[in-house]
């Protein structure tokens, strides 16, 4: 059996980041706050999964600093800029099917 892949979303802000760790069929496995300090950020995802695939965090004032310490961390992260991930999940068909 394969190991689930969990993939984790960042909202940054000065003070607080909000945390979501989703599996690879987009079921929510978590969501909280973590104090913005790229250690309280690693030590909160680490302890609510073992299977990370990617770090998502969005382009900001931050980004440099906790991109860099979760890389050193051993998190796969990467940085995300806000208007090309909009366009590119934009054209991405979302056909939903109603239950008969």
């Amino acid at each position: 059996m394969t190991k689930p892949q969990h993939f984790v979303g960042l909202d940054v802000s000065q003070k607080s980041t909000a945390v979501c760790i989703i599996d690879d069929k987009g079921k929510v496995i978590s969501e909280g706050m973590c104090l913005t300090r790229p250690f309280d950020l690693a030590d909160y995802i680490r302890k609510r999964s073992d299977c990370i695939e990617k770090v998502g965090l969005e382009a900001g004032a931050l980004s440099p600093w906790i991109h860099t310490e979760l890389m050193k961390a051993g998190l796969p992260v990467i940085v995300l800029e806000t208007l090309q991930t909009y366009r590119a999940l934009s054209m991405r068909r979302n056909k939903m099917v109603c239950p008969g």
